[in-house]
């Protein structure tokens, strides 16, 4: 096999690679009042509730506001924290990349609240809800 198609092979296993997982944006979290996983594909913008016997019971439409897929992580060992402030609202953050979100459960709207610009710090950082704000302790990086 030449040295170009040896090149070109492993330059479409890259691409594949790469936009296979692109495809794939989400994020998964227990949410213990519920005591249900909850998984938020961003891709097809669905939700996902299951049991813990991941035994799939709901599936939902929501909306991504103020957020583009390019800039989720792509890691899938990403630390996901969620704070359900209330029966209908939760508040998400993202280990080591600064974002908050805020999940609308009676419009099914799923909104970046944060401004963060620089990503990969605050990792494993104690992070809190109480009288009304998130509080983010410590971390590393």
């Amino acid at each position: 096999m030449s040295i170009f198609k040896k090149v070109f092979s492993g330059m479409c296993i890259l691409f594949y690679t790469y936009f296979s997982n692109a495809q794939n944006v989400g994020f998964e979290w227990l949410n213990k009042d519920l005591k249900k996983f909850e998984n938020f594909d961003l891709s097809s913008q669905l939700f996902y509730q299951k049991d813990l016997a991941s035994n799939y019971s709901i599936s939902n439409k929501f909306k991504l506001v103020d957020f583009d897929l390019r800039d989720f992580p792509l890691d899938k060992g990403v630390k996901v924290n969620g704070f359900n402030v209330s029966k209908d609202l939760t508040y998400f953050t993202f280990n080591g990349t600064g974002y908050v979100f805020k999940f609308d459960r009676l419009n099914k709207i799923l909104t970046r609240i944060d401004q963060t610009f620089y990503r990969g710090y605050n990792f494993d950082a104690v992070q809190f809800y109480r009288n009304g704000t998130l509080y983010s302790l410590g971390g590393a990086g």
